[in-house]
């Protein structure tokens, strides 16, 4: 075999220049015709000068059967890079990468352009999404030797993630769930029923029906704490009217209030009989259209100049001595 010359390897001239260990780049060897890297190692004289290149070639293939002979887990990929971003080797498929020049991949140009060690999440070769960590193989340089790189596909690096996260989400759900339903008791029995009997029975006291009560019971929460004052308050104004109508019915003296529209609001039976109706046929009504104001000669007065009208306007109380008032036909007052 005639002797070859190295002297074009990038391993033996960087071996020669920094007389210590390099590596080289994939090549296909021209002694053995495959697919290998070689290293080299200088020889160095007391003055430290080169007298010989220390040289060995890797066999790819062997790399490629000892990833294999790794286990790893299913899916995952593991590719070794030289400098120029070529495929050295790549498991699995080691027969259709290796050898393969790619510097534009986005897994090839992230490793090439971040030297050292580090991680990322792309797609690799395949397209498959991995997790990947890649770092320079021991006693490589970071920027001219062989960088390892591994890749665990997202679903088998995050499957315990996603089922801890499902069944956290539902049991958030159920959390939810419950806690929803309880909100919906506690406002049911706290909030809205309280609310819709203090509603119910405003509007049944605001109608005149002095009996209302919301019948919620005492319990220091604020809502039934207010129900509770509103039936007192209720209760206190059912036995106020009831001593005014006792008192009103009690005078002997004819007592009728009215409104600022001149309706009557309230009348006591004295003066009920002295206008000649019973108290029903006066609550309700203007007083004007039921006494018949008129003028001493019987004409009426018209409604514009009634003078009790006259006194609700101005606050003023007009002598009332000439006045008359016509009682209906059928008035049982004697």
């Amino acid at each position: 075999m005639p002797p070859l010359n190295l002297a074009d390897r990038v391993y033996v001239r960087e071996a020669m220049a920094r007389r210590t260990f390099a590596m080289g780049e994939y090549q296909i060897g021209r002694i053995t015709g495959k697919a290998s890297i070689n290293v080299g190692y200088p020889v160095l004289d007391p003055t430290e000068a080169v007298q010989a290149i220390i040289f060995a070639a890797l066999d790819l293939v062997w790399l490629t059967q000892l990833a294999a002979a790794a286990h790893l887990p299913s899916g995952t990929a593991l590719m070794v890079l030289d400098r120029q971003g070529t495929v050295v080797v790549r498991y699995p498929d080691p027969e259709h990468w290796m050898g393969q020049s790619l510097p534009e991949d986005a897994l090839v140009r992230g490793i090439m352009t971040h030297p050292g060690e580090g991680t990322g999440e792309v797609a690799g070769l395949d397209a498959i999404p991995r997790l990947y960590a890649f770092t320079p193989l021991r006693g490589s340089p970071a920027r001219d030797g062989l960088t390892l790189s591994l890749g665990i596909p997202t679903t088998v690096a995050f499957s315990d993630v996603y089922h801890r996260l499902v069944r956290h989400l539902v049991g958030l759900d159920g959390v939810a769930l419950l806690a929803m339903a309880a909100a919906y008791v506690l406002g049911q029995h706290w909030i809205l029923r309280p609310v819709q009997a203090l509603v119910q029975a405003t509007h049944q006291l605001g109608t005149g029906d002095l009996s209302a009560r919301t019948g919620l019971p005492h319990r220091p929460a604020e809502l039934y704490a207010l129900a509770h004052g509103f039936d007192a308050m209720a209760t206190s104004l059912e036995q106020l009217t009831q001593r005014h109508a006792l008192i009103l019915e009690a005078v002997g003296e004819g007592i009728c209030g009215l409104n600022q529209q001149g309706q009557v609001i309230f009348a006591n039976p004295a003066a009920a009989r002295l206008a000649g109706y019973d108290v029903d046929e006066l609550l309700g009504h203007a007083l004007h259209t039921r006494l018949h104001h008129t003028y001493p000669n019987g004409t009426p007065y018209p409604w514009e100049a009634c003078p009790t009208l006259a006194t609700l306007r101005t606050g003023k109380s007009p002598c009332t001595s000439r006045w008359r008032h016509r009682r209906p036909p059928r008035s049982r007052c004697t």
